[in-house]
């Protein structure tokens, strides 16, 4: 039989053990909200900061040169590109998407769009669209 120490001594171990738990989901939670909260505030911020008539210059320059459709070496983007500091670039036929944040299969950036391939660009849908200036946009994918 144990003694009443030992079932004191016990019960203290679980109790830590508890609360050592519950702390780790909490600081695990902590940072998933936060990982995955959509940080719009910051691009808008980076993208006033610079501004979207150099965005669209520095765009188009870089376009001139031909470049295939697919991901894109952030190192070889222009400086006023980089200083958006994407984590990856994505070239399509609509523009290049500049890829600020991914988390899983979500993904959020900045997206500049080809002078020639202008469509509606919509709020509601996946990716969806804000506008921030002539060309320049604000996407979100959901995936």
């Amino acid at each position: 039989m144990k003694s009443e120490a030992q079932k004191a001594n016990l019960k203290n171990r679980w109790k830590r053990v508890i609360n050592h738990l519950c702390a780790w989901t909490f600081a695990l939670a902590l940072a998933v909200t936060f990982y995955t909260y959509p940080w719009s505030w910051v691009m808008d911020r980076r993208v006033a900061k610079l501004g979207t008539e150099n965005i669209v210059m520095s765009f188009d320059s870089w376009a001139k040169a031909p470049h295939k459709n697919g991901k894109i070496p952030v190192n070889t983007l222009p400086l006023d590109l980089a200083s958006l500091k994407p984590v990856g670039a994505i070239k399509r036929d609509d523009g290049l998407y500049l890829v600020l944040k991914a988390f899983f299969v979500e993904e959020s950036g900045i997206f500049v769009e080809n002078p020639d391939r202008s469509t509606a660009r919509e709020l509601h849908t996946d990716p969806s669209f804000v506008r921030l200036g002539p060309r320049v946009y604000r996407y979100r994918i959901k995936g």
